[in-house]
């Protein structure tokens, strides 16, 4: 299997067994994606992690205001509680088009 398809399988992995913030672990999968030449399958993923970046983590988190950090986290909250099922479908394609690899 290709690296990094294995590790974006793995990560996949993670995310499923609650090992790896959701939001991190789509960012990560979207960081390898690029070096994939075909990213049907994990387009939800690239599109979460898209539209999750206004959600600071990591470092990151050290440079914003208590008050700023309050807000934004709730509203990942609201934006995990709506979007968990569907990254979670999507992290289950990932292993299963994988295995055919």
């Amino acid at each position: 299997m290709n690296p990094i398809k294995l590790k974006i399988k793995q990560i996949a992995e993670k995310i499923i067994n609650n090992e790896i913030d959701l939001i991190e672990g789509c960012r990560i999968i979207a960081s390898l994606a690029y070096e994939l030449e075909n990213r049907d399958s994990i387009f939800f993923i690239l599109a979460i992690s898209s539209e999750s970046d206004r959600f600071p983590l990591g470092k990151v988190r050290d440079t914003c205001s208590l008050e700023h950090l309050e807000d934004l986290d709730r509203e990942k909250e609201e934006f995990i509680t709506f979007y968990k099922q569907k990254i979670l479908d999507s992290c289950q394609e990932i292993i299963k088009l994988s295995e055919g690899d």
